[in-house]
């Protein structure tokens, strides 16, 4: 049977990726101060969590070594327990990294290569869940990135390595996930790559600020309450729209 199409209230889930320095941790918390309410932050960073705790107000939980995706999954829910609004996920490259170098390892004992994802993957997956179909609000999830090169022959004919971009260190198909993704350059400034709010892609690059955070809150506010059966809403999909 079909309905008359409207726009549901759903999570908002943002994605800041950039190189060392270009200010992820800052532009993140400046959009969760944006949003509003109890903040928390999964710090992966060493320490580093706490180093604007006196420019905004926020909870620090700080991971270590393994950085598993089971450690990210408890830390989730113990901020949906603690009553958290927004969550900002500093960062998730550690998150794939464990997973490959444990990928390796199999590989190590044997087997299909193919097959052999089969685990991580499906660990993985749980992570993706976590974050899809986590009560709390708003979140914002940082990512590393790095120059990507393919080999590319040169005016002599030989190959050479030629850099073609960025590429984020997350597993491909992350960002299909989230509400908006951001990349940030050297000078702080955010580029909308995906943007499901229609307020950012193509325009120019901006300073993120709580004033974009607000932004994105009240674009939140404007969908419909989600029905009792809109799976999509409350994330069982694994789809953010």
């Amino acid at each position: 049977m079909f309905h008359r199409a409207e726009r549901k209230r759903s999570k908002v889930r943002i994605w800041l990726s950039g190189m060392s320095s270009s200010g992820k941790t800052y532009s993140a918390l400046e959009l969760a101060t944006g949003f509003g309410g109890k903040i928390s932050l999964i710090d992966t960073e060493g320490g580093r969590g706490d180093a604007y705790g006196e420019k905004f107000d926020y909870d620090v939980s700080t991971l270590s070594a393994p950085f598993l995706p089971e450690n990210y999954i408890n830390t989730i829910k113990e901020a949906e327990s603690a009553g958290c609004e927004c969550l900002v996920i500093d960062s998730m490259s550690h998150e794939w990294q464990t997973l490959l170098e444990e990928k390796g390892k199999i590989d190590e004992k044997g087997g299909n290569s193919f097959a052999n994802w089969n685990k991580p993957t499906r660990r993985h997956s749980a992570f993706i869940e976590a974050i899809t179909q986590s009560t709390i609000p708003f979140m914002v999830m940082t990512c590393r990135v790095k120059r990507d090169y393919v080999l590319s022959e040169n005016e002599r004919g030989k190959l050479e390595p030629k850099l073609v971009g960025l590429a984020n260190i997350q597993r491909d198909g992350f960002e299909y996930e989230m509400t908006a993704e951001f990349r940030i350059d050297k000078n702080h400034e955010a580029e909308a790559i995906k943007d499901n709010t229609g307020m950012f892609l193509g325009k120019p690059s901006v300073l993120l600020t709580k004033a974009h955070g607000k932004m994105l809150r009240a674009w939140h506010s404007e969908g419909k309450e989600p029905t009792p059966n809109c799976y999509r809403c409350q994330g069982k999909s694994g789809v953010i729209v």
